[in-house]
């Protein structure tokens, strides 16, 4: 009776080891041949987008890698979507060198992505700051859920303004100065 009991305790352990784990279904990237083929696949990449900034940590990793490299394919291949990532955003990751800067970057560059693909009925001609506070809000909840042990002094600042709700105020002081001096505003 004990076996039968342990060996029930494994198998419903084992299931819900499984249920946290998810596998996305990816297209292959070598359909992406011509402009037309980016179209008929914009909700499977919608799909994966939501998939990739929500569930991140929770996606298989080599089924996220595979996703990452697809999706990133298809924004800079597509002929009708065109993506405003300001330095002005990353910066601070990119000086402060932190480990998890590039992880933190996809999840910026998706969040933008969405944003854009969710309200194409807008004309984006890059000076949207929504666009942009999608793509930070994006980025500081991935930063939360990967709870790291060293913390990220540009993170935890986008964090307060976020509580504070002045990430809008950031964004349009400081993207403007970038797109009118080509740097970033401290």
């Amino acid at each position: 009776m004990k076996y039968i009991a342990a060996f029930c305790f494994l198998l419903l352990l084992g299931n819900l080891t499984n249920a946290q784990t998810i596998n996305l279904n990816v297209p292959d990237p070598s359909s992406l041949k011509t402009a037309e083929d980016y179209k008929p696949l914009e909700e499977t990449v919608i799909e994966l987008l939501q998939s990739l900034t929500k569930d991140r940590y929770r996606i298989n990793k080599s089924s996220r890698l595979e996703a990452d490299n697809f999706v990133s394919k298809w924004l800079n291949g597509c002929p009708y979507l065109h993506m405003y990532l300001h330095q002005a955003v990353v910066m601070g990751l990119i000086e402060e060198k932190a480990t998890y800067g590039k992880e933190l970057f996809t999840t910026y560059h998706f969040g933008v992505a969405l944003h854009m693909l969710m309200n194409q009925d807008k004309d984006y001609d890059g000076t949207e700051y929504e666009i942009q506070v999608a793509g930070i809000n994006t980025m500081y909840e991935s930063y939360i859920k990967l709870n790291p042990q060293q913390k990220s002094k540009t993170m935890e600042n986008y964090g307060k303004l976020i509580r504070k709700n002045k990430l809008l105020e950031w964004v349009e002081k400081n993207v403007e100065f970038e797109n009118t001096h080509g740097v970033k505003l401290n």
